[in-house]
C-alpha cells in the first residue's frame, strides 16, 4: 500500500541535507545568562551552583531557548533539538536537581511553525 501523505523529512531528503540546528550551549553563553538567570524562582535555593546546566533553561528561561530556536530556524535549519542534551538523571544529579523528564513535557506555545524535533541526549558523564 503506497502512503498518500509522505513525511516533510522525506521530502527535504529527496533533494539535499537537512540541515540541524547549531550548538545550543554556546548559543546559550552568548545571551550572557548569570547564576541567577538559570536559577530562577524555581531553582532559587539550590546550594550548587547551576550556571552549567543548560537544560534548565527550558524551564526557567523558555523564552531564550524559543527566540534560539526561532534563529536557528530563521538561518535554514530543518530540524531542531531539543534542549535535553544532559537530561539524564546522571547528568542532572551532579546538579541534585528534580526529575529531567520534565524537560520533555514543555511545548512552545507560540510556535506557529511545523517543525521537525530531534531529542539529543548527550553522554552519561559516568
Amino acid at each position: 500500500m503506497k502512503n498518500a501523505q509522505r513525511h516533510p523529512l522525506e521530502k527535504i531528503l529527496e533533494h539535499r541535507v537537512a540541515i540541524i540546528d547549531g550548538a545550543m550551549g554556546t548559543t546559550i553563553r552568548t545571551y550572557g545568562m548569570k547564576e541567577a538567570d538559570i536559577r530562577g524562582e524555581r531553582f532559587k535555593d539550590a546550594t550548587k551552583s547551576l550556571l552549567n546546566n543548560g537544560d534548565l533553561f527550558s524551564l526557567t528561561k523558555p523564552e531564550t531557548i524559543g527566540d534560539i530556536h526561532r534563529r536557528f530556524l530563521e538561518a535554514g535549519a530543518d530540524i531542531i533539538e531539543t534542549n535535553t542534551f544532559g537530561a539524564t538523571s546522571i547528568a542532572q544529579s551532579e546538579f541534585f536537581v528534580d526529575d529531567p523528564r520534565e524537560h520533555g513535557r514543555r511545548k512552545d506555545r507560540e510556535s506557529s511553525v511545523r517543525t521537525k524535533i530531534g531529542v539529543s541526549v548527550g553522554p552519561a558523564g559516568l
